[in-house]
């Protein structure tokens, strides 16, 4: 091999060998950082009835339970079932008693406990009772007072708390909700009444802390306007002691205790005190409260309003937090979700879904494996947060750019680097032992 062939290897050699090395930062798997997923919309799924005020409560194996509501006869006694299975809704045996503006609240056992509301009359009922995964219906004892339109709560210990609420069914302009509370225990099926709260005030937001208290935060005074008031129940020494107060009047927010134990606390709106001279503000500012610490602080606002109406706030199996936002303009409405993620203290939001609701409202439900069922007027949509919709086409990568070649090809290029670098240098060895021919003795 001459010294020209032997250089011009040499020089291709050495984009093999830069390319080899080069090759595991263009890769696909590595060319940027992998994002969560931000979820896909299934097929949609209609109920089996149109009722306005439905209340809904998960079961196990992907089932939901939906009860009561209203229609222009009044408080219904309709109950109907959900299974993720088949995406169908079927109808269910009546309940006992019709309810409308009640609760419904899943148990530790599987079983739903539905409390309160307004009968088919228009009386307030304080009768409860358990709706059992085989369809049954079984009363329990009734509460300390009738109530609807109250907030009920799971503990961690599986007791159910019930808040505020009002006695009589045209309470008047101006009426704060009242503030006894019950607790329901699932072992006897008994309500007792527990101390009430300091004060009880609509769109306040609930959480259960990791420590078995009970957050309750914000909400709007029928006189005063938006709070900024916090309070903790404690069940075991059943008492409520104030805590300290967000930064910011809120009301109608959404809140969830997050993995680490901390509550975040996003949206909702601040109102004025009566008579208001403007609408609320919407709020899009989110907050985290530690309860280690008794403190609140401030954290990435929130890519879009988040209310109350468009239901609660869902901690997920990874850590994020999922909440939905819904646009009513039009003919339509667009729904899309919004994830919070602690673990960078980012917002992130899926691509809208359009979907044409008939009674308005949207509420999510978390089930059992994971996915969320997003309930929208008598239209349901099963939502999965583990998935990511497929993106826009990308350019093809040249089959070079394999992970799995780039070890081969750092080989190869080496080992022709060592061969051509040994040849030359046994060449420079030979060269200096052969006699000079133009040397006359």
């Amino acid at each position: 091999m001459n010294r020209t062939v032997r250089l011009m290897a040499a020089v291709a050699a050495w984009p093999i060998l830069l390319g080899g090395c080069a090759l595991p930062f263009v890769t696909p798997d590595s060319s940027a950082a992998k994002s969560k997923p931000t979820g896909v919309f299934g097929p949609e799924a209609q109920m089996a009835s149109n009722n306005l005020g439905l209340v809904f409560a998960a079961l196990p194996n992907d089932r939901v339970l939906a009860t009561g509501g209203s229609s222009s006869r009044g408080s219904l006694d309709d109950a109907e079932i959900y299974e993720a299975q088949h995406n169908t809704w079927s109808a269910l045996a009546s309940m006992p008693v019709a309810r409308n503006q009640h609760t419904a609240t899943p148990l530790l056992d599987g079983s739903v406990l539905v409390a309160g509301g307004t009968s088919a009359t228009g009386d307030v009922l304080a009768t409860a009772a358990l709706f059992h995964s085989d369809g049954t219906w079984t009363p329990t004892g009734p509460m300390s007072q009738p109530r609807w339109l109250h907030s009920a709560l799971r503990l961690n210990d599986g007791r159910v708390l019930i808040v505020g609420g009002w006695s009589k069914a045209f309470p008047g302009p101006g009426v704060a909700p009242d503030p006894t509370v019950d607790l329901f225990d699932p072992s006897t099926r008994r309500f007792a009444q527990v101390a009430s709260a300091p004060a009880v005030l609509r769109g306040a937001m609930f959480a259960s802390l990791s420590d078995g208290r009970v957050l309750m935060a914000g909400g709007e005074d029928p006189t005063q306007g938006s709070t900024s008031q916090v309070w903790l129940y404690d069940p075991r020494t059943n008492a409520w002691t104030t805590s300290r107060p967000m930064p910011v009047l809120r009301a109608y927010g959404v809140a969830t205790t997050l993995a680490n134990g901390k509550v975040l606390v996003a949206g909702g709106d601040q109102s004025q005190a009566t008579p208001a001279s403007q609408p609320p503000q919407q709020l899009s500012g989110a907050i985290l409260y530690d309860p280690m610490q008794n403190a609140w602080s401030k954290i990435a606002d929130a890519p879009t309003a988040l209310s109350q109406p468009f239901g609660g706030a869902i901690l997920l199996r990874d850590g994020r937090v999922l909440a939905f936002a819904a646009d009513f303009s039009g003919g339509s409405t667009d729904v899309s979700a919004v994830f919070y993620d602690p673990a960078t203290g980012a917002w992130s939001t899926s691509s809208p879904l359009s979907v044409r609701v008939t009674n308005g409202g949207i509420l999510p439900i978390a089930l059992q494996s994971g996915k969320v069922l997003v309930v929208l007027g008598s239209t349901s949509v099963l939502f999965d947060p583990d998935r990511t919709a497929p993106g826009p086409p990308q350019a093809p990568v040249h089959p070079l750019a394999s992970p799995q070649l780039t070890p081969w090809l750092l080989l190869a290029a080496a080992f022709l680097v060592l061969i051509l670098g040994a040849q030359y240098g046994q060449a420079q060895f030979r060269s200096r032992r052969r006699p000079d021919a133009t040397l006359k003795i």
